[in-house]
């Protein structure tokens, strides 16, 4: 699974791992908390195999460091090796299941593998951690699963909830605009489609190519041009752009 591809849409919560304070310098937790820094910094940069092999030294050096577990699955998922991952990702929860970040990421790793009502379940489970401050994040996941599941009256709900919660988290607005177009309530996605547009300014042009997408539904395909143009000088060289620029070929014809 590759989750650079899902990661506009969907987001990865990033944990925090602090050196222990007072800990005795070189002890083997502490050099765990070390590796596993090295090993997040590592798969941040797409380094996977580094990733791996100082994700596996801090597991090594302490069976009980959760975060290095997670970060694990999800470096193990990345190469693609789901087997591990998901045994990763089961030692992170067996540590952690009160937390909501193993909880979350797990839920990233069922939703690359298409077993989306398994990731609702986990986004369920992050919910309950109620010292977790970005909860909108975990809605905006759990309503992009529920989009891939076909559900999109429930998806709309959660990701009012999760724009409620967080009014700059782009993702989610966007995420809400599809929701609502694909539950057929086109002028409410075109208002969500704008809200991003507002709200995101150049890191929307997959906004404007929704919208542009449809005013050509709706019959008016000379409100979508300036849209399609908007997508090609925010993205170029991008798939958006290409698909901006196919639409305008066929609307000149």
């Amino acid at each position: 699974m590759n989750l650079r591809r899902v990661l506009p849409l969907i987001l990865v919560l990033v944990l925090c791992l602090p050196l222990l304070v007072g800990a005795d310098r070189g002890s083997k937790k502490e050099r765990s908390q070390a590796r596993g820094e090295l090993g997040r910094a590592y798969l941040s940069e797409g380094s996977v195999e580094l990733a791996i092999g100082a994700l596996s030294d801090a597991v090594d050096l302490d069976k009980s460091n959760w975060a290095a577990w997670t970060f694990l699955g999800l470096a193990l998922a990345e190469k693609g090796d789901d087997d591990g991952a998901e045994e990763a990702f089961g030692k992170a929860l067996k540590l952690a299941d009160d937390r909501a970040e193993p909880h979350f990421n797990y839920g990233l790793f069922l939703y690359g593998q298409e077993r989306y009502d398994e990731a609702i379940v986990q986004y369920e489970l992050a919910l309950k951690d109620l010292t977790y401050r970005k909860p909108a994040f975990i809605l905006n996941n759990m309503g992009f699963a529920l989009l891939a599941k076909g559900d999109h009256d429930r998806a709309v709900d959660v990701l009012r909830e999760a724009v409620m919660r967080a009014p700059n988290l782009c993702p989610a607005r966007f995420n809400l605009g599809l929701a609502l177009q694909g539950a057929g309530e086109t002028d409410d996605a075109v208002r969500a489609y704008a809200d991003v547009i507002e709200t995101c300014g150049e890191d929307a042009p997959g906004a404007y190519l929704q919208v542009a997408r449809l005013e050509i539904d709706r019959g008016r395909p000379q409100e979508a041009v300036p849209n399609l143009i908007r997508v090609i000088e925010l993205a170029p060289d991008t798939d958006a752009s290409e698909a901006a620029q196919e639409l305008l070929i066929e609307l000149e014809r």
